[in-house]
């Protein structure tokens, strides 16, 4: 089998909550007659940020015992590093929620900010987290804004008019934290805000209890819902075919640790949209390949869900598959739509394409 392909098997393989323990047992013995080619492993699961939630598997299944003495040591060391990051933007959200508080503001976390305040993922070091994301009603950007300045935080007014009508405020820093903090406005991105109504978001709100802080998150089905949205549409993994392996492997964790809470036929009703509803087909489609999470009439093997799997999956497998396919996306219709129809909403994609060609050729002109 080709390595990228047995290394996407061995990770999903390791991570799903669902491995059967004849798998693992095989992994036990590859590992143990140095049969498993650790190098694309590490590199796949470094891509996608999955590396400490990569190790909390393998020591949770003992499979860490047989692992080479300094590929055992690297895993160990990167989720400790991760641990205590993660326990220190723990901290940071505390304060800024207490800040928040104080206003009158109950903070809503989303993403990898209420993993941390749920014990979804067990160990507080699985997840790996770029930035802190919390989410406020729009009239209370501006205060909630001035509330975290108060306590250091600043952001920088070059950067800051990037983003006018942006989802979120422009990220906020501060010397010696960990990450930024990235205020939310809206739940979604602008280009994909037709997809859940944001005021049954709103109604359909969680509470944290924590050390007196008033929290709240996001129930299951929107956590769910807004992860799929986010991987596939937002970053736009479904239309580029890049396989969203953290992505999945967040949703099938929520599945496993919150399966009896989760409506995934209601789920698809709270979606608005056709191109949504579509998306999240073939994304739950492709979790069930690849992390073996059964969704009872809610996996459809049809072709154009099997072709998106085949199409992420040689993805994988083939890096100038993947490589040529990324390039030639630069022509999908979506991405022309978003790169010439901001201003004229009527503008034809063909005529974008013809566009887009043209300014690539007269770049390549330039460079000769």
């Amino acid at each position: 089998m080709n390595v990228y392909a047995k290394a996407l098997e061995f990770v999903t393989g390791c991570l799903s909550p669902h491995s059967l323990p004849g798998v693992v047992e095989v992994y036990r013995e590859e590992i143990r007659n140095n049969l498993v080619k650790w190098e694309p492993i590490v590199a796949l699961a470094n891509e996608h940020l999955l590396v400490p939630a990569l190790w909390v598997s393998l020591r949770d299944k003992t499979l860490d015992r047989d692992l080479p003495e300094d590929l055992r040591q690297y895993l160990l060391d990167f989720h400790k590093l991760n641990l205590e990051r993660n326990a220190r933007l723990k901290s940071q959200i505390e304060e800024a929620a207490r800040r928040l508080n104080q206003i009158g503001i109950e903070p809503v976390l989303l993403k990898g900010a209420a993993h941390l305040f749920s014990d979804d993922f067990r160990d507080l070091g699985a997840r790996m987290m770029t930035d802190i994301d919390i989410l406020v009603r729009e009239k209370h950007v501006a205060q909630s804004v001035t509330a975290l300045m108060d306590i250091g935080y600043e952001q920088d007014e070059v950067f800051a008019k990037e983003y006018p009508d942006h989802h979120h405020w422009a990220p906020l820093f501060r010397k010696g934290d960990y990450a930024a903090i990235e205020l939310h406005r809206r739940l979604l991105f602008s280009e994909s805000e037709d997809a859940l109504d944001g005021e049954a978001v709103w109604n359909s709100l969680e509470p944290v209890n924590h050390s007196g802080i008033k929290l709240w998150i996001l129930n299951t089905d929107y956590r769910i819902l807004h992860n799929i949205i986010h991987a596939e549409i937002t970053d736009r993994s479904y239309y580029r075919a890049q396989f969203p392996l953290r992505s999945l492997h967040e949703t099938a964790v929520l599945a496993c640790s919150r399966g009896p809470d989760i409506d995934w036929g209601r789920m698809s009703d709270n979606l608005r949209s056709k191109r949504s509803r579509i998306v999240m087909d073939a994304y739950l489609y492709l979790l069930h390949k690849t992390f073996r999470i059964k969704i009872p009439g809610r996996i459809r093997a049809n072709p154009q869900n099997f072709l998106h799997y085949l199409r992420n999956y040689a993805n994988i497998r083939w890096r100038l598959v993947y490589q040529i396919d990324n390039k030639l996306q630069v022509y999908n219709a979506w991405e022309i739509k978003r790169r010439y129809r901001r201003k004229a909403k009527n503008y034809p994609v063909w005529r974008g394409r013809l566009r887009y060609t043209m300014h690539l050729l007269r770049k390549t002109m330039r460079f000769r």
